[in-house]
């Protein structure tokens, strides 16, 4: 089962405002399958999904809410759409389990040929990443990258470092974990 909610909001014309609502709340199930090849340093998997999305647009003007009947409830529901679709993702992974630091590459492809959900659809995206093990005595750690939409078919994005996230995991001998990388270019820790 999955779920997301984006909610997005965007004020315009600041001499007679306007603001734009734009809300999704998509759910669905995901049935997937994977196998590996070759003492399992190729690994396959593909998977289907369903997704329904329930999805509210609609701009109000300043005359709009301070109108005496404005409701917000009666106008939601005459401006919702609800949407289904099918999509399919496929993916694989690469280890070299003899080459030092033990490099692993991915590469995904979500929503083959588009997710289309009748009214909109959710573009295909293609992802890759690698990821190394350095072998640092008693301590165990990963450091990762990987970049979203390389093909920019969903977003347009110039700076290629907002499509990028990397990542060092480092595992203690004890039950302490370390994590911190960067998401889009800004800081992250665990």
């Amino acid at each position: 089962v999955l779920a997301q909610v984006t909610l997005d909001g965007e004020v315009h014309n600041p001499v007679s405002p306007e603001v734009t609502v734009d809300g999704k709340v998509d759910l669905g199930g995901v049935v997937g399958f994977a196998h590996g090849f070759m003492d399992q340093r190729l690994q396959l998997g593909i998977s289907g999904k369903f997704i329904q999305r329930d999805q509210y647009i609609h701009t109000y003007t300043a005359a709009e809410v301070s109108s005496s009947n404005f409701d917000p409830s009666q106008d939601f529901d005459d401006n919702r759409e609800k949407e289904t679709g099918f999509g399919v993702d496929v993916g694989g992974l690469y280890h070299f389990p003899n080459v030092p630091s033990r490099p692993t590459v991915g590469l995904v492809i979500q929503n083959i040929g588009d997710l289309d959900l009748g009214q909109s659809e959710v573009p295909q995206m293609v992802n890759v990443g690698v990821s190394v093990h350095p072998n640092l005595g008693f301590l165990k750690t990963t450091l990762a990258l990987d970049v979203v939409d390389l093909l920019k078919n969903v977003d347009d994005e110039d700076d290629f470092y907002k499509r990028v996230h990397m990542g060092a995991e480092v595992k203690f001998p004890i039950i302490l974990v370390l994590r911190a990388g960067l998401n889009q270019g800004y800081p992250t820790v665990g």
